[in-house]
């Protein structure tokens, strides 16, 4: 992944300043703030996404299963 370091420290620094404001720049709820404490952090991709499995009837009657695959667009939690 291509993560510039100071975006993502600012990015951090935010975060940690908003747990102790209780309030962040997305409208999160104060209760779900939490502070993250430690030493070792990690950066990871994620697809948000749910898999379904049908069954489907194939013109010759067979019955074939397909994934679909439901694909979601930026999610945030504002109201």
């Amino acid at each position: 992944m291509k993560i510039d370091a100071n975006s993502l420290k600012d990015t951090f620094v935010k975060y940690q300043n908003a747990t102790e404001t209780g309030k962040d720049e997305f409208g999160k709820d104060k209760t779900h703030l939490e502070k993250f404490t430690g030493n070792d952090f990690y950066a990871v991709y994620a697809m948000l996404g749910s898999w379904e499995t049908i069954n489907m009837k194939t013109k010759s009657g067979a019955t074939k299963r397909a994934i679909k695959l439901h694909q979601f667009g930026r999610i945030s939690n504002r109201r």
